[in-house]
C-alpha cells in the first residue's frame, strides 16, 4: 500500500477484493445478492493499516460512537484513496477521547466518511 503522512492525517490507496467482501458478508450473515457493493462498515478494517492509528496497537481503547455518511457506493475490485485524520484529542479527568475520520474518495469525489470516537482510560486497572 502507498501512504503519505501529514500532521494529523495520512493517505493510502485501498482495495476491497471480491473474496474479502464475500467473506465479510458470510461472517455477518448478510445477503450476497447480485451486487459487488462493499458494505460500508467493512471499511473500518483498514484503520489498522494506517501508521497514524498504529499508536493504539498495544493499547486498550474502546469505541464509543460511529457516524457514517455514504455519498456513493463502493465496489469490489476497485482502488480508492483513503484519508485518515485525527480530528481531536481531548484529555478528560479519567480518560482521553480521540476522534478520527476516515474518508474514502474515488477520482477526488468523496464516497464515504466514517467518524469514530474512542476512549482510553488513564488508569491501567480501569474497566470499560
Amino acid at each position: 500500500m502507498q501512504y503519505s503522512s501529514n500532521v494529523g492525517s495520512e493517505w493510502q490507496s485501498i482495495y476491497f477484493s471480491q473474496q474479502l467482501v464475500t467473506d465479510y458478508k458470510d461472517l455477518c450473515q448478510m445477503k450476497h445478492g447480485a451486487t459487488d457493493e462493499v458494505p460500508p462498515l467493512l471499511c473500518a478494517r483498514v484503520w489498522q493499516n494506517f501508521k497514524l492509528f498504529q499508536i493504539f496497537k498495544d493499547r486498550s481503547i474502546a469505541l464509543v460512537s460511529t457516524d457514517l455518511t455514504q455519498h456513493h457506493k463502493l465496489n469490489c475490485d476497485m482502488t480508492y484513496q483513503a484519508k485518515l485524520t485525527c480530528k481531536n484529542i481531548k484529555q478528560l479527568k479519567k480518560y482521553t477521547k480521540y476522534t478520527f475520520v476516515l474518508e474514502i474518495f474515488e477520482h477526488h469525489s468523496l464516497c464515504l466518511a466514517i467518524t469514530q470516537q474512542f476512549i482510553e482510560w488513564r488508569s491501567e486497572n480501569a474497566n470499560f
